[in-house]
């Protein structure tokens, strides 16, 4: 079957390594997918004496709880971290360094990036998350800090963290400072302003479709030094 000779198992078989296949119906939903995926694994690994620790209740329901976990994110370089749960299907004009392999981790296995079709796709497993329109930038080798203002409290906030909101936020910069803030979906009184540094930003003044998830509470707060890309930080709104 030509579509087996596409296989890891065929691969091995033909380098004479042992090997054997583990598959689950493609009718089935992912979480049973999994779960029967793990029944196998463990079958053979009892089978053949091996011991091992499951840390949780092998159920399709709790797989689903932890495919779905919202506590997963990945960092694209140390300059931006995302959450991968609830992401948009597509974000435009994001910023990524022009590298034939875009480097990321996660808290998550089989995560990564692809570039395909002038885009860049963000995958879970088999799994879109996203698909990136690529900003193709000269990204820092530096990771920088700055002080944010999140509901009166000043804070140090670094570059490629998530930031949670309550109802404001500003970023503070020094008027003599060579650094500009692009917050995206901002526009205060329908204006475009250069540097949107030092300003109140609320969660009603910024426009929801520039929001890089479905439930429109997370937004980008990108930093440019000249035309380099200094990193980003994604706030995300709690109301």
């Amino acid at each position: 079957d030509k579509e087996m000779e596409k296989s890891l198992t065929y691969f091995a078989v033909r380098n004479k390594k042992g090997a054997m296949a583990n598959e689950a119906s493609k009718n089935l939903p992912l979480n049973e997918r999994v779960y029967y995926h793990l029944l196998a694994i463990e079958g053979m690994l009892t089978g053949i004496g091996v011991k091992f620790d499951r840390r949780f209740d092998l159920n399709p329901k709790t797989i689903q709880q932890l495919i779905d976990d919202k506590g997963a994110k990945v960092e694209i370089t140390p300059l931006i971290a995302l959450p991968m749960i609830g992401l948009r299907k597509k974000i435009s004009h994001f910023p990524l360094p022009n590298l034939d392999l875009i480097p990321v981790k996660s808290n998550h296995f089989i995560v990564g990036m692809i570039k395909k079709n002038g885009g860049v796709l963000l995958k879970y497993g088999n799994r879109l998350i996203t698909q990136f329109s690529p900003l193709y930038l000269n990204f820092a080798r530096e990771k920088i800090d700055l002080e944010f203002e999140i509901d009166g409290k000043k804070q140090k906030v670094s570059m490629g963290e998530i930031v949670r909101v309550r109802d404001n936020f500003k970023v503070i910069l020094p008027l003599d400072s060579d650094l500009r803030v692009n917050i995206i979906g901002f526009s205060p009184n329908n204006k475009n302003y250069p540097n949107e540094a030092n300003m109140n930003v609320k969660y009603s003044s910024l426009i929801k479709k520039y929001s890089i998830d479905t439930a429109q509470k997370q937004y980008r707060v990108e930093v440019y030094r000249g035309k380099t890309f200094m990193g980003m930080v994604i706030v995300e709104f709690e109301n």
